[in-house]
This record gives structure tokens, C-alpha cells and sequence, in this order.
């Protein structure tokens, strides 16, 4: 019994992530079915979940997939009101010790500056020079019309596999953002780019000694590719992410090269951690001298 029930909570997660549940108001939700073929209504009555499929009504009211996939959403929603989320941003920034344009220490807080998202900017003035300024807080989310949270829960869902259609559904549904699946498209093109120049400037400390390498095989522009990913085991810090055509020696050395320069100043690891892809082998012998490999599985989750 146990076990159906949590099979039904795994497929109602399943649901629920797909974007199919819709509430209609306070009590009444819609959930597109599983297979997508058609929709359920779910009822909550007197603190109750009811549902009008089959086998909410065959087992005597125990909860269905299509229960648990509203109480996830309720459950959701609940948590995001509770955080009283706004779109002004308050920036209480704290003095500057001189000023920008003079360098005189005589400066004073000078009234605020609003941006069109509700944003409020700190004002500056020097008594010296007369010069004023601000310092825009969150530069990243600057021009922004829309909440800032609206943009972070966006991206989320993306990278969870979310659709840009549904993505655009779920911030009208439950952050009361009403944006073209376009918009969300360019929030995802800017803010990845600003993440992935952010990534570039980290450096991964205390190594564990231990590397798992994995190659995988991904589809790129049409073209069948090969990505090789080396992963320290304690930090799950990503030291190489190589994408070449093949999957031999010289395209697994290549992948130890980039692992060993993003590793500075520990250069090589204690263990080698792999499948049994014979380029393994052999690109170790050639990148690593006192490494011990263990060839016979790939990088776990």
C-alpha cells in the first residue's frame, strides 16, 4: 500500500512539474492527465482533496496522482505568498567614504532616484563639489521592468526542463507576471551569459584528490559530438567540460589538460575515477604520473 501511494505522489510530482495543473480558484483546480489525453477536476471540500477520476472514486478516497499534483501546487503557491515578495527593491546602501569626483570626505545622502520596476536608488551629494550620484544595486536586474524573482523562478524552471510556454503560464499563475514566452527566452539568453561569465572568475578550493571522468554522447547542431566532463568528488566542482568529435585518447587528454589547469595548483589527482573506455587508460599514462586509475564506472549523482 505503501508503496502505491508513493508511485501516485512520484507521478503527481511528475504532473505538477509539467505545468498541467491549473487553478480555477481558491478550491477548484484543473489537471491535465498524464498521458495529456484530457483533464481532472480537484476539489477541495470541508479541507479535502476530491477528484473526479476513476481511481480517486474506485479506492474510497485516497489521494490519486492528480491529488497530489494540487497539493504540490497549493503547497507552492502558499510558500511564494508567504515571502511577501514586492517589486521594490530598497537599497539602504551605506555611506561612501568620499566623494567620486573630488575625493572630498564632506558627503551626505541626497534623496532617491526610482527606477520603472518600483526599484529605489540612494542618492548621494557632495558638500564640497556639489557633485552628485548613486550606486544602482542588483546592476544585473538594473533595466528590468519585471520582479527580479520572477526572473530567478524563471530560469529555475528552465533548467528543470520546464517548456517556455509553461514557464510563461506558471509566473502569470503564481507571480502575477504577465510576459510572452519570448521575453522569458531573452531573461534566459542574458542572465545564463552573465552566470557563465560569473563561473569564470571562480576557482575550486581544498580538491578532494579524487576525479570522476564521464564522456557523454550529445546531439550539437545536427552533428553527433562527444562531452567529456571531469568532476572532483568531495566539491562536485566541475574541473573540465570538453566537447570534441571523438572519444579517443587524444580527445580524452585533451579533457585531463583543461581539468589539470582549472585544478592550479594540485595539477593531478590521488585517484582517477572512470568507465572502461580504453582511451582512459591510455590518456592517463600520458597526463598523469602518480595517479592510481580505477576504471569501471562514471560519474555518480
Amino acid at each position: 500500500m505503501f508503496a502505491e501511494a508513493r508511485t501516485r505522489e512520484e507521478r503527481g510530482l511528475n504532473i505538477f512539474e509539467l505545468g498541467q495543473v491549473k487553478r480555477l480558484n481558491e478550491n477548484e483546480y484543473l489537471v491535465t492527465s498524464q498521458s495529456g489525453n484530457g483533464t481532472y477536476r480537484v476539489s477541495k471540500i470541508e479541507g479535502k482533496y476530491v477528484c473526479e477520476c476513476l481511481d480517486h472514486k474506485l479506492r474510497n478516497g485516497i489521494s490519486c496522482k492528480h491529488i497530489y499534483a494540487t497539493i504540490f501546487s497549493a503547497t507552492l503557491r502558499e510558500k511564494a505568498s508567504s515571502q511577501n515578495f514586492t517589486t521594490q527593491i530598497d537599497t539602504e546602501i551605506q555611506l561612501p567614504d568620499k566623494c567620486l569626483a573630488c575625493g572630498s570626505t564632506h558627503i551626505q545622502k541626497w534623496g532617491f532616484r526610482y527606477r520603472k520596476n518600483g526599484a529605489r536608488i540612494q542618492r548621494y551629494k557632495c558638500l564640497t563639489c556639489r557633485h552628485r550620484w548613486d550606486i544602482t544595486p542588483n546592476a544585473a536586474f538594473a533595466q528590468m521592468r519585471t520582479n527580479p524573482k520572477a526572473v530567478l523562478v524563471a530560469l529555475d524552471l528552465y533548467f528543470k526542463g520546464i517548456s517556455l510556454r509553461k514557464i510563461q503560464d506558471h509566473l502569470k499563475q503564481f507571480e502575477q507576471t504577465n510576459v510572452s514566452f519570448v521575453a522569458v527566452y531573452k531573461w534566459i539568453r542574458k542572465y545564463v551569459a552573465l552566470m557563465e561569465n560569473y563561473a569564470k572568475t571562480l576557482q575550486p578550493q581544498l580538491l578532494s584528490g579524487v576525479w570522476h571522468a564521464d564522456e557523454m554522447k550529445v546531439n550539437v547542431h545536427g552533428k553527433w559530438h562527444w562531452l567529456w566532463n571531469i568532476m572532483d568528488s568531495d566539491t562536485r566542482y566541475i574541473l573540465a567540460s570538453h566537447v570534441a568529435l571523438g572519444r579517443g585518447t587524444t580527445e580524452a587528454r585533451q579533457a585531463f589538460k583543461i581539468a589539470k589547469a582549472n585544478s592550479d595548483p594540485e595539477g593531478e589527482p590521488t585517484f582517477l575515477i572512470s568507465d572502461k573506455l580504453p582511451s582512459y587508460r591510455a590518456a592517463v599514462e600520458h597526463e598523469f604520473r602518480n595517479t592510481v586509475h580505477f576504471a569501471g564506472v562514471g560519474i555518480q549523482g
